[in-house]
């Protein structure tokens, strides 16, 4: 296969931002700085496909950075990019010679862009740019072309490039290579799935048989067959496999550290170098230290192997790369919500939640920069840390305003819901993950499976009737009462009504989240009804809850508070009964309607991100002085633009 010159890619994604640019960049150029452009403008939705809505986040504390700090991260961004290739080849053996084809079709295609056929293809190609791979990124399932065969076929004769009749077969065949990781325990797990941690000759018994008779279990390794048949394994290393794109990887490194923040992050970044050229666990050990032991930093990073989400047996990691950093705002914002700890605990309904607030996981607020591998450009929420406030601000931003035209039951709560839901959902989130138990905080454990649900209830209480308090406003943690009543009017649609899209039909409640914030909802609507202080009503048809008093709400929502919180912990049973009463069971004829009215509006839940472009600033003798953000509209340039750019390994790795 030919490939496409880097100048032409160069200068596609050049005018894209040059078209671009007027309305959405943030540089120190003379272009109009970010911050003039109102939220509406900035968060639209740039594209939508399948289930998945394309957005853009801003990165507003990149121009708060000193230069030095500003070069520090452009530097580790191209380290995390420098990886892209990997996570590809990682996900699906055959992934880059597919995606490589299909850019080239893409590319050099000069017929009728206006039928259904090209327009399927298109598609076809976004959900793999989103998903790195042939296989969703949200399902795990193989993605199916809507193009035929015949349609494809003519497409590569066009372009002069060609495929396998067996990797042709594998595009349009579902059942070859149908899921990315097989979690079924019934099944052989390594057999089953697509993922490239493995030989495909492997079973799951000779991966056992094969840890067994080794001590450590590396990461970053792929697990294939000798020449005499053996199990041996293949590190991910300078001089091993994906060996180019680490040299690029390294490169990027040694100029981050030779600028370090700090002596100890330095010391960070040269044991992640040694690591990455010798894939020896003892040194990722003392890298992993050296990390967790470096303070008074701006800038903070997650490059290399980590990811373990798409191996079945949770032995390998996929590459990801996440770039960051301190959001000063929001860490002032949660200075004083720790410095009122003392209010909280003046509350006689707080008394049981009271021990130990002070060692809450509350003090992680960033802004996120740049994402690679695995964590890009879908955005896994399940997979990720929770505590970047930009990527938060958008994923709200953008659910709410398009949610909230739809089940808001007045014009007035749908202002208030696209205007204050970001910055209420955000201090909502920062009290609850305060009353919840150490173990369970959301910020460190991503994971719902082990949560207990009226745990995780009484801290969703905890941040409702907190929001409403006065000394909220006067420190001026929120903004005003509006805020406040925002968050409510959110909580109480979103528990009651939108929720219901996240269950199977014809199934109840089985998700830990949503059955807490149904059963807090529900219980809080039923003891309000004789006072309709929640009313659900029908206009033209449709259902919509609406909040007539928000103060005697927050009473309920208090009095809930306390009978929840004078549950002791060995009560279970009642505990399940109250579960099982208010918070599993799924209106199945309201959900039929929900899901309808989601589907009119075709509103994507699963976000995928355009990511912001950093752009040095050189000097007369052509040294980097300098870097300047710029956030461009177009998705798919992106990607050709990355695809280009990052392509450092082969098509057969």
């Amino acid at each position: 296969m030919t490939g496409v010159p880097v100048i032409f890619y160069t200068k596609l994604f050049l005018l894209t931002l040059l078209l671009t640019s007027i309305c959405s960049c943030k540089s120190r150029s003379g272009l109009p700085p970010a911050n003039t452009i109102s939220d509406d403008v900035f968060y639209q939705n740039i594209d939508s496909l399948a289930d998945t809505r394309i957005i853009k986040y801003q990165c507003p504390a990149f121009d708060r950075l000193t230069p030095n700090q500003r070069l520090l991260a452009y530097y580790l961004v191209q380290a995390g990019l420098s990886g892209r290739d990997i996570i590809y080849d990682q996900n699906y053996q055959f992934n880059l010679v597919l995606t490589r084809v299909l850019e080239k079709i893409y590319l050099n295609h000069k017929g009728n862009k206006d039928t259904k056929d090209w327009k399927n293809y298109e598609r076809y190609l976004k959900q793999i740019w989103v998903s790195n791979g042939i296989h969703d990124a949200f399902t795990g399932v193989k993605i199916q072309p809507l193009f035929t065969k015949e349609y494809f076929t003519n497409l590569m004769s066009e372009s002069h490039d060609s495929l396998s009749p067996e990797l042709v077969s594998i595009m349009f065949d579902p059942r070859k290579d149908a899921l990315l990781c097989n979690n079924d325990p019934a099944a052989d797990q390594i057999r089953t799935s697509a993922v490239n941690f493995y030989n495909h000759e492997l079973t799951e018994a000779d991966i056992e048989v094969y840890y067994r008779n080794n001590e450590h279990k590396n990461k970053n390794g792929k697990l294939t067959l000798s020449t005499d048949g053996f199990v041996k394994e293949i590190f991910w290393k300078t001089g091993g496999m994906y060996a180019g794109a680490i040299r690029q990887i390294i490169y990027w490194l040694e100029k981050a550290a030779a600028i370090a923040e700090n002596k100890q992050q330095e010391h960070s970044f040269r044991l992640l170098i040694e690591y990455f050229k010798t894939a020896d666990p003892g040194v990722l050990e003392k890298y992993e230290k050296a990390r967790a032991a470096i303070d008074n930093n701006k800038i903070d990073f997650q490059i290399g192997f980590n990811d373990i989400s798409h191996d079945p047996l949770k032995l390998k990691a996929g590459f990801s790369a996440l770039v960051y950093i301190k959001d000063d705002i929001s860490a002032r914002q949660i200075k004083m919500l720790r410095d009122s700890i003392q209010f909280f605990k003046d509350f006689a309904a707080l008394a049981l939640r009271a021990q130990d607030l002070q060692t809450k996981g509350v003090d992680n607020s960033f802004e996120l920069l740049s994402a690679g591998g695995s964590y890009a450009p879908a955005w896994r929420k399940n997979q990720l840390p929770n505590y970047f406030t930009n990527i938060n601000k958008a994923i709200v931003y953008t659910e709410s305003k398009s949610l909230a035209r739809e089940f808001a039951p007045s014009p007035e709560i749908y202002s208030g819901l696209v205007k204050y839901t970001a910055e209420a959902s955000k201090f909502f989130q920062w009290i609850r993950n305060i009353f919840l138990p150490d173990n369970q905080n959301i910020s460190t454990k991503p994971e719902w499976e082990n949560l207990n649900i009226i745990d995780y209830a009484i801290a969703d209480l905890q941040a409702l009737y907190m929001i409403f308090d006065p000394m909220i406003f006067k420190r001026r943690l929120l903004g005003d009462e509006q805020a406040a009543r925002t968050m409510y009017d959110h909580y109480i649609t979103k528990s009651l009504l939108v929720q219901l899209h996240d269950t199977e039909p014809g199934k109840n409640i089985t998700n830990p989240e949503l059955r807490a914030k149904q059963l807090v909802a529900t219980m809080a609507f039923e003891k309000g009804q004789s006072k309709n202080i929640i009313v659900k009503e029908k206009i033209n048809g449709k259902t919509y809850f609406r909040i007539n008093n928000y103060k005697g709400l927050r009473q309920i929502f208090g009095q809930l508070l306390k009978d929840l919180n004078n549950i002791s912990d060995d009560n279970g049973a009642l505990r399940s009964i109250l579960v099982e009463k208010y918070g599993t069971t799924a209106d199945q004829q309201l959900m039929a309607e929900v899901n309808a009215r989601i589907n009119s509006i075709g509103f994507s839940f699963h976000p995928a991100f355009i990511q912001p472009v950093f752009e040095p600033i050189k000097n007369a003798n052509g040294q980097i002085v300098d870097v300047q953000i710029l956030y461009p509209d177009n998705f798919n340039s992106q990607m050709l633009f990355f695809s280009e750019k990052y392509r450092l390994l082969p098509n057969s790795n």
